[in-house]
């Protein structure tokens, strides 16, 4: 099993990218130890954030597991500080020692937790800023949240027969699309979308800005779009067939019959909405497309299409090409208005929830605390938590939301401003979170640009310290 020790940096911003089992943990932890060493009470300025609690609790686990056996002279760690620090290695048994006693009798302040744990701490101190009562809870369990609302919801429907006509079509339209006839598990699916960041980041509020009222006057309009279409251009159609009937022919009179530019006609007439083909197209620019060449009244037919049919198609084709968008798109409103009509409807009712239980969601965190971080600078934050960190350790930041590094992002600055050391670690390859708003790309290249570059290093953690020397040689082989 191979180890790589730190490098001695002036970039104060570090950025390490790692594959499997290239220890994160362990790069975290040591570097958490390292900055701990600064002074007795140093570790409570040091923030270190993970996913989980499993994480968090391992995190800590190995930052005592590493002062403990520095404390004993029992690591290898002793030697590297030693170095890296300017110290001596009797120096460093002896603060390691101090530090773990330290922090053990006041483990409140060691600061190794979750990205939500600390979002919360935050938002606790700002209840009555953002309008918050004092005695609210985190849920964590947004699905159980989900399933109460949706219940909640169906339990209205012998009373709301809007919402029960909304349904029954997205029973119909699930049914063709041939997905499942499972409505509620349909509805869930499509409910979990109003807890993601992409949501919110609409700044759209189903529960609070829409009513069944506004949907119904959407709909009316919608369907006036739709109504005056078809009857303008039914009406120029037809138009064009009764030039056809007065002049003593049919659709079986011109060429291809029903399938050409003639039947393309009457169904226009009859109400359906086409692109025309081929043969319309020709028949637009050409006259004699019209009719076979062997008919013989072509003449007739020429002359009638030259100075009736052919400039009343080209007045409908130009109506349809200046109308046509807006008819396609109140079609496909009005198709999916009752999707919204439903989620407008769930929206409500997972507000009330929120509202009945005196209960904050999980996945309103980082939205609740952006308005927190958008109103107010680093230092008066750091005030109200109660702690001023001058460094942040932030774990697996490839589940990293947009949110959560927007929310990070100035605190990070503001630490890096004064010369602090800063890290991030994470593998884009492990990114699984991205159904609550994980975004791989901020580690990949967003960070970077967020940061000046002169203050950042990118380091990518090659050692594998899962598996033996005889495993990765052989898998090294295998690969040539």
């Amino acid at each position: 099993m191979t180890t790589s020790t730190l490098q001695t940096s002036q970039a104060p911003f570090h950025i390490y990218k790692s594959s499997a089992g290239s220890g994160k943990t362990y790069t975290l932890a040591r570097n958490y130890v390292k900055l701990s060493l600064q002074a007795p009470d140093y570790f409570k300025h040091i923030l270190a954030v993970t996913f989980t609690n499993r994480a968090a609790e391992e995190m800590k686990s190995r930052i005592l597991l590493f002062l403990q056996k520095m404390a004993q002279n029992d690591h290898a760690l002793v030697a590297e500080l030693a170095e890296e620090l300017g110290q001596k290695e009797a120096w460093i048994v002896e603060r390691s020692a101090v530090v773990l006693k330290r922090l053990l009798h006041e483990y409140s302040f060691f600061a190794v937790t979750t990205i939500d744990t600390f979002f919360h701490r935050i938002i606790k101190t700002f209840t009555r800023e953002i309008g918050l009562q004092g005695g609210f809870q985190i849920e964590m369990d947004v699905d159980r949240v989900l399933d109460e609302s949706i219940n909640a919801m169906f339990e209205t429907l012998q009373d709301d027969k809007q919402l029960a006509k909304w349904l029954i079509r997205f029973s119909e339209e699930r049914l063709l699309e041939g997905k499942s006839y499972d409505i509620k598990g349909e509805i869930a699916r499509l409910g979990i979308k109003l807890f993601s960041e992409e949501y919110k980041r609409l700044g759209l509020d189903l529960a609070g800005e829409m009513d069944k009222a506004q949907l119904l006057t959407i709909q009316k309009q919608l369907n006036a779009t739709r109504q005056a279409f078809l009857t303008e251009m039914k009406a120029k159609a037809n138009q064009i067939v009764n030039s056809i009937v007065q002049a003593g022919f049919d659709v079986n009179s011109f060429a291809y019959k029903k399938g050409g530019v003639a039947g393309y006609i009457y169904s226009l007439a009859g109400g359906e909405v086409k692109e025309p083909g081929a043969r319309v197209v020709a028949a637009m620019e050409d006259a004699e497309k019209w009719y076979s060449k062997t008919d013989p009244q072509k003449e007739v037919i020429h002359q009638l299409v030259v100075d009736k049919l052919l400039p009343q198609l080209l007045d409908l084709q130009q109506y349809l090409q200046e109308h046509a968008k807006d008819y396609y798109t109140a079609q496909e409103l009005s198709r999916y208005l009752f999707t919204l009509g439903i989620l407008q409807n769930l929206a409500e009712k997972i507000a009330y929830f929120r509202d009945e239980n005196e209960v904050i969601l999980i996945s309103d965190l980082p939205d609740f605390l952006q308005g927190v971080i958008r109103d107010n600078d680093a230092p008066f934050i750091y005030e109200k938590v109660g702690n001023r960190y001058f460094h942040f350790l932030i774990d697996e930041f490839q589940d990293t939301s947009g949110f959560q590094w927007e929310n990070f992002k100035p605190l990070v600055l503001n630490s890096l401003a004064s010369g602090n050391f800063n890290m991030v670690v994470g593998d884009v390859k492990q990114s699984i979170y991205r159904w609550r708003g994980g975004d791989w790309e901020i580690l990949l290249h967003k960070i970077e640009q967020d940061v000046d570059q002169s203050i950042l290093e990118v380091k990518n953690l090659v050692s594998n310290r899962r598996s033996s020397g005889t495993v990765i040689d052989f898998r090294s082989e295998e690969r040539r």
